[in-house]
């Protein structure tokens, strides 16, 4: 038998709101989050931050010539019985066009973002503020070829470029960031942490291949096959902590995944992480989902973390 230790209960309330205003797509979310204490004797600076409340509204607006606005708002505030907490506001706008065809697209996008803080019980600025443009460009490619049996493969080209100034962000407190998990899917996004406490800074490119195999009578794709990595051209300078060092290596991990869906009862999905630098395996998740059609389910799965855990359900 094994045995847990629960030190918080959280207590969350969201209420979410989406529809079609002044030609746009428009969706808001509210959040109230705090956590009930377990634990009597647990360290309280350990405890996350109660949120009371947390507003956000976005919306997205299709332009003549194949333009794209999109914009996002929040309003947080934070709460904490032992850490510096207070108020934050963060808007971000992006404009971007598409040029593409049955074989290709290509998206360029420019943004803006800016955040601004009011805090309480903090050693130096009680008011800091971050502003900062970001660059990018995603291109894609599509070629696919017929396959004996009524198939369809695919080849998906992807390369897409980032640039992020650097910031100064260490008077900025971690009220919800944190750096996300690597993972295929991470390779394209624009921050590499999650929430903007911190934003990223970033020259880098990443390559991608991904192939499918696609059936031509069902239109249901059987096979997925993802691998890509990325290229820094310059130091990784905004870390999570203020005293950490800057990452100066030249590539990221090797990012790879593996969907298979042979039938409507079962998909097995494998994704996994590899060290170029250590030559080694650094995460890897497996996972066989089953459910026959008098709904019997069967869900098995492996995560493989290196120095830390190895686990099977």
């Amino acid at each position: 038998m094994g045995a847990s230790s629960l030190q918080r209960l959280e207590r969350r309330g969201d209420l979410n709101y989406s529809a079609q205003h002044f030609g746009g797509n428009w969706n808001g979310h509210l959040r109230f989050q705090d956590f009930q204490i377990v634990d009597k004797n647990h360290n309280s600076i350990d405890d996350p931050y109660t949120i009371r409340p947390q507003l956000q509204i976005n919306n997205r607006f299709a332009l003549p010539a194949n333009l794209e606005f999109t914009s996002r708002s929040e309003w947080s505030s934070f709460d904490h019985d032992s850490k510096v907490d207070g108020e934050r506001s963060h808007f971000e706008m992006e404009m971007s066009r598409t040029w593409s065809s049955a074989a290709y697209s290509i998206k360029p996008a420019m943004r803006l973002m800016h955040t601004r803080y009011t805090l309480n019980n903090n050693l130096s600025d009680d008011t800091p503020e971050r502003s900062l443009p970001s660059f990018s460009v995603d291109a894609k490619g599509l070629f696919e070829r017929p396959l004996a049996g009524s198939y369809r493969q695919t080849l998906e080209p992807r390369l897409f470029y980032l640039n992020t100034p650097k910031r100064s962000q260490g008077d900025i407190p971690i009220f919800d960031s944190g750096e996300n998990e690597f993972t295929f899917a991470q390779i394209f996004r624009t921050n590499r942490f999650s929430s903007v406490d911190r934003i990223a800074d970033a020259n880098q490119l990443t390559a991608a291949l991904s192939s499918r195999l696609i059936s031509e009578d069902s239109g249901r794709e059987l096979m997925r096959a993802s691998i890509g990595q990325i290229f820094y051209f310059r130091d990784l300078e905004v870390t999570e902590d203020k005293n950490s060092a800057a990452i100066d290596e030249n590539t990221s991990n090797l990012a790879a995944e593996l969907s298979v869906a042979p039938n409507k009862s079962m998909r097995a999905v494998a994704s996994a992480t590899y060290d170029t630098y250590e030559e080694q395996l650094d995460r890897s998740n497996v996972s066989l989902n089953y459910t026959s059609e008098r709904n019997i389910k069967l869900n098995l799965a492996h995560r493989y973390r290196r120095l830390d855990y190895s686990q099977s359900d």
